[in-house]
């Protein structure tokens, strides 16, 4: 029998007294005092990696932008938000699950605070992330050093997640073409989690500001492998060396937004774990398509090669699953499909009744999170 794992990491954006925090308004301290009530499970440091600052030590843990003095020294950090992560899990019911827990512990923890929980791919009202004070000769030598380093002020603004498979087996050049297979597709995968329809305080125009930002300069899949030998050099990164033994043949697609709806990624790790299994689609590309991403962002299902090509992969999916229970959680995929709508729609909906962004995120999450 086939061996799959599956785990999600997921960045949540936070709202407070009408507010949308971010790195202007909130304080590491102040997210840091609500992580120091969440439990901690010592068996999951088997499966996730801590970090060399230690902020990572629980399931949850502060999102932020590091700075250091001139010898490298960590001094402080500005936050975006706070982000959950799961165990590996051997299924995907029990990684949605495990979220969807993990998910309502944290919003009744930060409740506390006058913190609650929402749902949007991209800053609503940030269209751009300036250190302060500006980064030194050290910072500007570190950041250089990846592709990734190099685009971090646009992680800023974003909230998204890595959603993540194995499986049991693999070598690195099959998870390399793996990889290159789901960067492909991406453009087909992606609106169906688009979320980020504001830009600088009001509509944008579109369903995913963060995807046609973000998704031509930073990876759209990424995969660990076992032997650094193996590494492609690309820009965006599209393979790592696996830092922990448990990171080996992950294959992360991240290309996606921060949604309400836990279940629509139960629907996406059914599709990569289709995607894993199929033999029939066959191309591949190391770089992300950078402009039908934007294409896509702009008019999702609305385009026609969009809507296709994104029948195409739940369909291939759907065929390699075959009877696996898995397969089933297609159903809001084809569900999507037949509506032609993302959770962007919904959330454009809720702005267009009051014509004010903080409601319309506050009553879109309570309507379509489902925990």
């Amino acid at each position: 029998m086939q061996k799959f794992n599956f785990g999600i990491e997921l960045e949540i954006p936070l709202l407070k007294n009408g507010i949308y925090l971010d790195f202007d308004n909130t304080s590491f301290e102040e997210l840091q005092s609500i992580i120091d009530q969440l439990p901690e499970y010592p068996d999951d440091y088997n499966s996730l990696r801590i970090g060399d600052l230690g902020i990572k030590k629980k399931r949850w843990y502060i999102e932020e932008y590091e700075r250091y003095d001139t010898n490298g020294n960590y001094t402080n950090c500005d936050v975006k938000g706070i982000e959950i992560r799961t165990p590996i899990c051997s299924s995907i019911d029990t990684a949605i699950k495990t979220l969807q827990n993990d998910r309502h512990l944290l919003a009744q923890i930060a409740q506390q605070s006058d913190i609650t929980l929402t749902a949007v791919g991209f800053n609503p009202f940030k269209h751009h992330f300036t250190p302060k004070p500006p980064l030194n000769d050290w910072e500007v030598a570190e950041r250089s050093l990846s592709p990734e380093a190099i685009s971090a002020d646009i992680h800023m603004l974003t909230q998204g997640p890595d959603v993540s498979i194995s499986l049991q087996g693999l070598t690195d050049q099959e998870v390399i073409d793996i990889g290159k297979k789901i960067t492909y597709y991406s453009p087909f995968i992606a609106p169906f989690s688009y979320n980020s329809p504001f830009y600088k305080g009001e509509l944008w125009g579109g369903y995913s500001v963060r995807s046609y930002i973000r998704n031509q300069k930073r990876p759209a899949v990424l995969v660990f492998l076992k032997d650094k030998a193996n590494l492609l050099i690309s820009n965006p990164t599209l393979t790592e060396a696996a830092r922990i033994p448990s990171e080996t043949g992950r294959i992360e697609l991240k290309a996606i937004d921060s949604v309400a709806n836990i279940q629509i990624y139960g629907a996406l790790l059914a599709l990569l774990k289709g995607l894993v299994l199929d033999t029939t689609l066959s191309e591949r590309c190391i770089k992300p398509r950078g402009e039908l991403h934007m294409i896509a962002a702009k008019q999702a299902f609305e385009n026609n090669e969009i809507f296709q090509g994104s029948i195409q992969v739940v369909e291939c999916a759907k065929r390699a699953l075959g009877s696996d229970p898995d397969a089933s959680r297609l159903d809001i995929l084809e569900e999507i499909l037949a509506q032609k709508i993302t959770p962007a729609h919904s959330l454009i909906e809720a702005y267009q009744n009051n014509n004010d962004i903080i409601t319309a995120l506050q009553h879109n999450y309570q309507n379509t999170c489902v925990d």
